[in-house]
C-alpha cells in the first residue's frame, strides 16, 4: 500500500483542563502521602506544594511552546502564541464525523 492509502489513523482522546486537573490531584495525593527524613508527614502543606509544581510545570511548558506556534509571521513577541494555545486547550476544535467506509457492494463499477 502506498503512504495515505489504508486504514485511517485512530484519533488521539484529548483530555484537556480535566488531565490537568487530574494531574495535579495525583501530584497533590503524592506530596500528602510523603514524609520528611525524620518521619514527620507533610500533610495538606506536602500536597499544595506539589499540585503547585505540577501546575507551574505546565505553565512554564506552555510558555516555551509559546514561542514555536505564533500564528503571524513577524511576530515580536510570544504572548499571541501563548492565547492561541490557551484558547484551544481550554476549547479543543471540534473534529468532523468519520466518512462512513464503503463496502464492496458500496462500489460502482461498470455494470
Amino acid at each position: 500500500m502506498s503512504k495515505g492509502q489504508g486504514t485511517p489513523t485512530k484519533q488521539r482522546v484529548e483530555f484537556g483542563v480535566a488531565g490537568l486537573i487530574v494531574a495535579m490531584m495525583v501530584a497533590g495525593v503524592v506530596g500528602y502521602t510523603l514524609a520528611d527524613a525524620t518521619g514527620y508527614p507533610f500533610g495538606r502543606f506536602g500536597g499544595f506544594w506539589w499540585a503547585t509544581a505540577v501546575f507551574v510545570t505546565f505553565l512554564l511548558g506552555l510558555l516555551y511552546y509559546a514561542i514555536f506556534i505564533l500564528p503571524i509571521p513577524g511576530n515580536e513577541g510570544w504572548a499571541e502564541g501563548l492565547r492561541l494555545l490557551w484558547r484551544n486547550y481550554l476549547s479543543p476544535p471540534k473534529r468532523p464525523a468519520p466518512e462512513p467506509r464503503l463496502t464492496r457492494r458500496g462500489w460502482k463499477t461498470a455494470f
